[in-house]
């Protein structure tokens, strides 16, 4: 089990980076509401700590993209909770046609793992690296003294 005081560093880096990706997945250019309501931050403390940063499953269409006719429609249920967001009417007729158009256009990738990737390894370098070298030394003046 992990020291009470490194927990809390650890905790505290998992509640860090649950920030950092709601406030990336707030910008305008991701379509969030599918991948926020999937966001799990959760600290695994055995043998060694470990932030689990969890998506659902469309984190992957966010990453690939979407290529013109490939697969199925989009279901029309997937499309309602963004529909809203933006304003747009979610009645069936018109979710089937933009679940349509999705699949006859597709659309780019906007990979948002990098930007994830790029911001912890920051924010680490920065922040992070300096709380947890201050636990160990912490933790090896308990073993000295």
């Amino acid at each position: 089990m992990m020291k009470p005081i490194l927990l809390r560093v650890t905790e505290s880096i998992a509640k860090d980076i649950q920030l950092l990706v709601e406030s990336l997945l707030d910008d305008d250019s991701f379509e969030s509401n599918a991948l926020k309501k999937g966001l799990c931050v959760s600290v695994d403390d055995e043998p060694n700590p470990v932030v689990r940063v969890i998506f659902n499953s469309y984190i992957e269409y966010l990453e690939n993209g979407r290529k013109p006719k490939a697969g199925e429609m989009p279901s029309v249920s997937e499309l309602k909770d963004w529909a809203e967001s933006k304003g747009i009417s979610a009645d069936n007729a018109t979710l089937f046609l933009v679940a349509r158009v999705i699949w006859m256009n597709g659309f780019s990738a906007r990979p948002i793992l990098a930007l994830i990737e790029e911001e912890v390894g920051r924010l680490f370098e920065n922040d992070w690296s300096d709380q947890l070298f201050d636990v160990i030394v912490h933790e090896i003046d308990k073993i000295f003294k």
